[in-house]
């Protein structure tokens, strides 16, 4: 009686060393499954969102956009122009809107039908690199107040190319649906009262499966492993 005693309490010992081995085990598989990928069109407008619902909104004139018509005299566009909005899962997920042409242009080249925006230079970064100029703002805030200026109108002018707003409210509010912010402060299209921290956290990434190896074990730890068998010694 006292010999089975001693070997359950050494045998719970044992499982108590290996409990959490167990825990991490469950955590790194049980928790925080990826995301589904989407990938969804509104009007000229794409939105991609990853399995770690990192999410892009991107829009250009595409192949069968009529937009020659709703400029002055019917001229021809100049299509090497697209505007992206990216944003990272989570309460606090990094965002970026990001403004790219063809061609060399400032600030006080953009329009939306016609009227000039309203920009805080300090606010943006703008670079010119082997003829491609990049207008790139990171602040929230910043972001929120190109986004009021946009959402109501028909084509982003940046030049003599544009960027068609057609389908922008409804992309950037799936991009919103899909990390969560409806009805909240961080939401870009559906704000509301809901804080940031009601934002669900972007989801993990599965773990990447191992490789098996063979492990060896030494003497002191195979005692631990098989239970109740004795090592033995090959005789020479």
């Amino acid at each position: 009686m006292a010999n089975n005693i001693g070997r359950l309490k050494k045998g719970m010992r044992r499982v108590g060393q290996c409990m959490p081995l167990f825990l991490l085990f469950l955590i790194m598989t049980g928790v925080g499954h990826a995301a589904t990928p989407s990938y969804d069109e509104y009007g000229s407008w794409l939105v991609a969102c990853d399995n770690i619902l990192t999410c892009e909104a991107k829009g250009f004139v595409q192949g069968d956009d009529d937009v020659t018509s709703t400029t002055p005299d019917n001229r021809p566009i100049n299509g090497s122009v697209d505007l992206r909005f990216l944003r990272d899962a989570g309460p606090d997920g990094v965002i970026e809107a990001r403004l790219i042409a063809g061609f060399p242009f400032d600030l006080a080249d953009l329009r939306v039908d016609g009227r000039s925006l309203l920009l805080d230079r300090s606010a943006w970064s703008l670079k010119t690199q082997d003829g491609i100029t990049t207008l790139s703002g990171k602040q929230p805030e910043v972001v929120v107040a190109f986004v009021t200026q946009l959402r109501n109108g028909t084509m982003l002018q940046v030049r003599d190319g544009i960027v068609p707003l057609n389908g922008l409210s409804a992309a950037l509010l799936h991009m919103d649906d899909r990390q969560g912010r409806l009805g909240g402060v961080t939401a870009l299209i559906r704000t509301g009262t809901k804080p940031a921290s009601v934002v669900p956290p972007a989801p993990l990434l599965p773990p990447a499966p191992s490789a098996h190896h063979s492990i060896v074990l030494t003497r002191k730890e195979r005692p631990t492993c098989w239970h109740g068998q004795k090592e033995r010694r090959l005789s020479s």
